[in-house]
């Protein structure tokens, strides 16, 4: 970047809480021994490039632009993103996988199909494990078996395995909606005092 710009673009300031860079870009910041030891302010430079240096950025995260992903932290090289069966820790793995943490070594798995059990947290909500453009879902109120599926909203159809309400609408046949007031059944059998 040719000097200082504009805070957000190319040379220009940037911080934590903003302002952020524009896409393309990463807050380059000095790189520190402590994670509290880190500046607030950075510069906007342009990502790091598949092969080449990563951008040193908050969190101890080093940034690639789209398409890599950095091997280290907070610095180390842009990679192409790993695939299924292929290691995976500091690298993000591409879009039909993810990192899966419960063996000996971490290897990139692949996402869970449509229709397919998947894990969920109340933490966690959204696509999760499952493949790209899918959520998982409950396919009751209980949310006893969660499922990958379609993420639907009030009046799209649904049904109970692919095309899955999100969580607080139910399927009615075959649509979702919002599930019935609960009744206050003490208030309806009290005796109303004049």
């Amino acid at each position: 970047c040719p000097g200082r710009g504009e805070a957000g673009a190319c040379g220009g300031e940037c911080g934590r809480a903003g302002p952020h860079c524009a896409r393309g870009l990463a807050c380059q910041i000095e790189i520190v021994e402590n994670d509290w030891e880190e500046p607030d302010l950075g510069a906007c430079v342009p990502d790091g490039q598949l092969d080449g240096p990563c951008v040193p950025t908050f969190g101890r995260v080093g940034s690639c632009g789209e398409g890599a992903t950095c091997n280290g932290r907070p610095t180390g090289n842009c990679v192409a993103h790993p695939t299924v069966g292929e290691s995976c820790g500091f690298t993000e793995c591409d879009a039909h996988s993810i990192c899966d943490y419960s063996g000996d070594s971490n290897g990139c798995a692949a996402r869970i199909a449509v229709g397919q059990p998947c894990a969920r947290s109340l933490f966690a909500e959204g696509q999760g494990s499952c493949d790209e453009g899918l959520e998982c879902l409950c396919n009751n109120l209980q949310c006893q078996a969660p499922l990958c599926a379609t993420a639907r909203e009030a009046g799209q159809s649904c049904n109970d395995s692919t095309e899955l309400c999100v969580h607080h609408l139910e399927c009615v046949e075959g649509t979702c909606v919002l599930p019935p007031e609960p009744v206050d059944w003490w208030a309806a059998v009290q005796p109303v005092c004049p």
